[in-house]
């Protein structure tokens, strides 16, 4: 297994929704089986497009389906009273994305998202 620290600067460049300083990196475990690899050198990740659609699908379906959730709930609790209605999306919606967030970690940790370190890059 490689640590490879990835920055993401061209996605965060001009996003502004998080408080992430200027540099927004993070380490990630990635398998390296036949790589030479040394410290600070750059090598080429790969994930499997299986991996990828089901990433995507946790990352955007998972929010969006329980916003509908949360609306629906509260449409019919609240009486179908706006602001009810809109708490419960947006309740919705937090518990949509945490609960992504944790199930993205677990599934992560059972080896599902398979992500490789390919290649060696030059810098």
């Amino acid at each position: 297994m490689l640590v490879v620290e990835v920055e993401r600067a061209s996605a965060c460049a001009d996003c502004g929704l998080c408080a992430a300083p200027e540099r927004c990196a993070y380490l990630l475990e990635v398998d390296g089986r036949g790589l030479s690899v040394a410290v600070g050198d750059v090598v080429l990740l790969s994930m499997p497009a299986v991996d990828l659609v089901k990433a995507s699908t946790l990352a955007y379906l998972v929010p969006l389906l329980l916003f509908g959730v949360g609306l629906a709930m509260m449409h019919v609790a609240g009486g179908g009273h706006p602001g009810w209605t809109a708490l419960g999306g947006a309740a919705g919606l937090v518990a949509g994305f945490r609960g992504a967030q944790l199930l993205e970690r677990r599934l992560c940790r059972k080896g599902h998202f398979k992500i490789k370190a390919v290649s060696q890059c030059s810098a």
